[in-house]
């Protein structure tokens, strides 16, 4: 018996394995919040009873020096961390949109131009870039959620004097049509 202990624990500081709890948040930025232009979104989760919470806000990330629109994840009180960037620039406004259903809706800019829907489950999410069919010479500016079937945007069409036009698509087809 006492020599079944011996390899037992041989075998443990050997193979380096150890009882200290990992910081599973270790490799994330983390970032305190202390601007007013957030977005921010809470879903209760009924099986573990707890709050997930998910804010946009501009940020600086590490090693950077251009602020940009990043999705942020509450582990405490003042403690939040970086799970995704979503846009170059600090205009939060109509760019970024929460449905009830655990999913955030955004417009890229720059070099993630496009528009993306993210389905949020805690610190993790899929991210998928969206192909709505647009009308020709379309350009969006801003997104809202009509219900969890259809975004509308609003833009412009080239050519037509700069006058907003509302589009309404279908997230389930992909096809958008104006929404007069």
């Amino acid at each position: 018996m006492k020599k079944f202990f011996l390899i037992l624990i041989s075998g443990i500081i050997l193979c380096g394995c150890s009882f200290e709890e990992k910081d599973i948040y270790e490799s994330y930025e983390h970032y305190s919040i202390n601007s007013f232009d957030i977005l921010s979104k809470e879903y209760y989760d009924d099986i573990t009873g707890e709050i997930d919470t998910y804010v946009i806000a501009e940020i600086v990330p590490k090693n950077q020096t251009d602020s940009v629109l990043g999705l942020l994840y509450k582990i405490s009180k003042d403690d939040y961390i970086l799970l995704d960037i979503l846009s170059n620039g600090s205009i939060i406004d109509k760019t970024a949109v929460f449905s009830t259903n655990r999913k955030l809706y955004t417009l890229g800019s720059n070099n993630v131009s496009g528009v993306y829907e993210y389905k949020l489950n805690g610190i993790k999410f899929e991210k998928h870039k969206l192909d709505l069919l647009f009308p020709e010479n379309y350009f969006y500016y801003s997104i809202e959620i009509v219900d969890n079937e259809y975004l509308r945007f609003s833009g412009i069409i080239a050519g037509n004097n700069g006058a907003t036009v509302d589009v309404l698509c279908s997230i389930n087809n992909n096809i958008c049509n104006f929404d007069w």
